[in-house]
């Protein structure tokens, strides 16, 4: 596993695919805490949008990149095909992540809060970014080049999931009526926005969501029904 996880980050670095994610995340970062924010938590919960978006950013364009040539060549090199698709999905988080890290200590820093920080408040932010970054790899697996062949749909279908994802909560305060189709997205806002609550049964429901939506990718790449 060690070895397909540093192959997978020489190939991601020499695509420089995370130079604009990486830009995009500091100017983000930059912009929310410009004029200091008396909450740790809002601060968090604004930047776990933000990972989220990268997430599903950078998962989409390493499977865009990725040649299949190439792939298959790994895929014998690994010798079983789970490994394969374990080992990119263990490896995206790990590369989100860093961005997560980033964004948990930058405001530590440059002391962009009015209050005190506790432990507490960071362990949940890491928590929350955390899950918000498995649901965004896990949705976005779905829509690479070998189970999605029309680009151009799955790059607005991406875009509106993540959207709709991103505004669960007002679009169904302001439009119940499709309270159950806006349900089963990703829930995304109701993580970003239990920060300054009880934040265990939101991360309960959105890890085990992130598990199915993983779960499911690797059967159906391991089943080749898509290919």
């Amino acid at each position: 596993m060690k070895a397909i996880i540093k192959y997978y980050l020489r190939y991601l670095i020499k695509s420089y695919i995370y130079i604009v994610p990486f830009f995009f995340l500091i100017v983000f970062l930059i912009v929310s805490y410009a004029f200091g924010l008396d909450s740790i938590l809002s601060g968090y919960a604004e930047s776990s949008i933000a990972i989220y978006i990268i997430a599903v950013w950078i998962t989409f364009t390493f499977n865009e990149i990725e040649d299949t040539t190439q792939k298959q060549l790994v895929m014998l090199s690994v010798n079983k095909e789970v490994k394969y698709y374990s080992g990119r999905i263990i490896f995206l988080f790990l590369f989100v992540s860093a961005f997560s890290i980033i964004s948990i200590i930058y405001p530590i820093i440059f002391g962009s809060f009015s209050k005190s920080i506790t432990v507490t408040d960071v362990l949940k932010g890491i928590l929350i970014q955390g899950i918000v970054s498995l649901l965004g790899i896990g949705f976005a697996n779905f829509f690479e080049s070998s189970k999605f062949k029309d680009r151009k749909i799955a790059i607005i279908l991406v875009f509106i999931i993540l959207l709709l994802s991103c505004l669960q909560g007002v679009i169904i305060r302001d439009y119940p009526a499709i309270k159950y189709i806006i349900l089963v997205l990703p829930p995304a806002y109701y993580l970003i926005d239990c920060l300054d609550k009880n934040v265990m049964v939101p991360a309960i429901c959105g890890f085990a969501y992130s598990l199915v939506l993983i779960t499911s990718y690797l059967r159906l790449s391991m089943s080749k029904k898509f290919l």
